[in-house]
């Protein structure tokens, strides 16, 4: 299963190269663009400790510039997902009991910046991709600063 997620991480990260390239930009404009501020979205995300989704809510928190429209957050234990977005600012989509039901040593979250698509919940990420097979259950989760397209 390692294996898998890390040939998928560096499937995703050719691809953004590739895109960068075709778009004539280096793969360093993928961390720093010096010609100008762009706050399209934030990512934040922690693994290995047991306050992952609340430490990524402070994340998101410290990341609310880049992205006012909604957040969300995920996380899981190993055996389930757990996640919750919504619409607004970070602590509006966010409470006590909320974070408290995000268990896990695993979280990424992200707040939005809208550059395609409209202002509704079904564009907050991350996105989470549930699978049955039997009584296997398989979960992927994704956040992304660009777009996925098909």
């Amino acid at each position: 299963m390692t294996r898998f997620i890390l040939n998928l991480m560096m499937l995703i990260l050719c691809l953004a190269v590739k895109n960068l390239k075709k778009h004539g930009k280096g793969p360093c404009h993928v961390f720093y663009d010096d010609r100008e501020l762009k706050e399209e979205c934030g990512v934040f995300g922690i693994w290995g400790h047991e306050q992952a989704a609340r430490l990524t809510y402070y994340g998101l928190h410290s990341l609310q510039h880049r992205g006012q429209e909604g957040a969300g957050i995920a996380a899981t234990d190993g055996k389930r997902v757990y996640d919750h977005k919504g619409l607004g600012l970070v602590n509006d989509v966010f409470d006590h009991e909320q974070l408290e039901k995000l268990h896990g040593y695993a979280a990424i979250g992200h707040v939005r910046y809208s550059t395609q698509g409209g202002n509704i919940l079904a564009n907050v990420q991350p996105l989470v991709f549930r699978s049955r097979k039997k009584t296997l259950y398989r979960s992927l989760i994704t956040a992304t600063l660009s777009m996925l397209t098909n």
